[in-house]
């Protein structure tokens, strides 16, 4: 008995599911990483490609004013682009205020 082709339809799915070609870097939503401890998202994110004191980008000045701690962020460099994550040093330690993701090529 001869082998029946599969309808094309059935192969665009098959094709759609399983992702041909490069995969394009999930975007995660904004703020993901909000009120998480450094140490959660440094072993979430691995080590920082680099970090430097205070905001990333140009906050609203009534965003800024919300915390007194010191603010450092962390920029994390992944496929596709970097998070950046910031962190207000409250008594308990260093924690996530803010977090965005920027792809590559993009600036704030």
């Amino acid at each position: 008995m001869p082998l029946r082709k599969p309808p094309i339809l059935l192969v665009l799915i098959a094709v759609a599911l399983a992702g041909c070609g490069s995969q394009v870097p999930r975007r995660p939503p904004e703020n993901t990483y909000v009120n998480k401890p450094e140490a959660v998202v440094r072993s979430e994110l691995g080590e920082p490609h680099h970090e430097f004191a205070g905001h990333y980008g140009n906050p609203p000045l009534d965003f800024t004013k919300k915390f007194t701690g010191e603010i450092k962020t962390l920029v994390f460099k992944k496929s596709g682009g970097e998070y950046y994550v910031s962190f207000e040093k409250r008594p308990p330690g260093w924690v996530s205020i803010c977090s965005s993701w920027l792809p590559d090529g993009a600036a704030f």
